[in-house]
């Protein structure tokens, strides 16, 4: 044992990674961020949370065999907008425009959370809309979805 001993920490600073790399980290949600667009690292938008002004749209799209759907956080202007497109996963027995606009839905959901927690977020409010009621009734709902719930 060595007497009088302490070990010496570094005093350094961390990297920060860039939002759009922290978003797209982790392997099953990549997929929800591959069409990012972003400009200022999620500063405005945190601002615009905790003033209560932020709002999020999304809007699901269905033909053929395939869905998509596009997604924006914004404030009361484009400064600071973050906005992505995804296509929907699953089977193409599993696509529906339902399946469509909830991907929109569940992205935005996933950035918010996500930014939350890169940010700190500690308070603040969105308003989201899309223009599929039944989705958002379905995504806003306090009882999980029965697996016998159509796509």
């Amino acid at each position: 044992m060595l007497s009088g001993f302490a070990p010496q920490v570094a005093n350094y600073i961390l990297p920060v990674i860039p939002f759009h790399n922290f978003l797209t980290s982790k392997p099953k949600e990549k997929w929800c961020f591959q069409h990012l667009l972003l400009s200022d690292n999620g500063e405005n938008l945190c601002v615009v949370i905790q003033s209560h002004t932020a709002i999020a749209l999304s809007d699901g799209s269905y033909k053929d065999i395939h869905g998509g759907a596009a997604w924006v956080l914004e404030g009361e202007n484009k400064h600071g907008r973050i906005s992505g497109a995804a296509v929907a996963p699953g089977d193409e027995a599993d696509h529906s425009s339902y399946r469509s606009e909830i991907t929109g839905l569940y992205c935005i959901i996933l950035a918010i959370t996500r930014l939350v927690e890169y940010r700190n977020v500690q308070g603040g409010t969105i308003t989201v809309g899309c223009d599929g009621q039944s989705a958002l009734s379905t995504v806003f709902t306090k009882t999980m979805p029965a697996v016998t719930d159509p796509c």
